[in-house]
């Protein structure tokens, strides 16, 4: 019973669609009545085929700069992070009104590793 009604939604559709299909074929026969229309078609064939072809080289290339650009982004995020990191050790006023000669030490070598880090960075 399930088969049958598919069958006649199948008939009428088909049915629905013949004024497209007789349209198509008589067009179809106008076409390629006129002179040089094969070799036209066949010129528009190998033209959609470039195009294709171009289009997924484009594509592979598109994929690649895509895959640079993220790169490139990401290395950048790292130099901002640097530089962040270098600003703050910069930004912090070093100790140097202390009496306790470690606390001087340690901000002597603040003062070479920054220095280092600034020349490394540079």
């Amino acid at each position: 019973m399930c088969a049958y009604v598919n069958f006649q939604g199948f008939l009428g559709e088909c049915e629905a669609n013949i004024p497209i299909f007789e349209k198509m074929t008589t067009e179809a026969g106008y076409i390629l009545d006129q002179p040089n229309m094969q070799r036209e078609l066949e010129t528009l064939q190998r033209r959609w085929a470039d195009v294709i072809s171009a289009s997924e080289e484009r594509s592979i290339r598109v994929d690649k700069m895509q895959g640079a650009w993220v790169a490139h982004n990401q290395e950048v995020n790292n130099i901002e992070e640097i530089l962040e990191k270098f600003e703050n050790r910069l930004a912090q006023e070093p100790n140097v009104n202390s009496t306790d000669p470690q606390v001087l030490e340690h901000e002597v070598a603040l003062c070479k590793v920054n220095r280092m880090y600034s020349i490394t960075c540079s």
